[in-house]
């Protein structure tokens, strides 16, 4: 990889909050209306329940934490 390209990170669909999606959902596919972004949203919101199974496992890289969207 170039040294002068830039790289992006962002948090896992499944670790990723509600206003996280939201946000990244409205940069990504800015012609979705907002019902569109919502449904979207909430089927992501939906799958994240596998993460409350006991034997769930997560990693995520730590600069993804420390990033902040830029988003509208």
């Amino acid at each position: 990889m170039d040294s002068a390209s830039p790289t992006s990170s962002v948090i896992p669909g499944l670790l990723q909050t509600e206003d996280y999606a939201r946000a990244l959902t409205r940069v990504g596919l800015p012609r979705d209306t907002d019902a569109e972004v919502e449904k979207k949203v909430a089927f992501r919101m939906r799958r994240q329940r596998v993460l409350t199974a006991p034997t769930a496992r997560r990693c995520i890289a730590r600069s993804s934490t420390r990033l902040r969207s830029r988003g509208p």
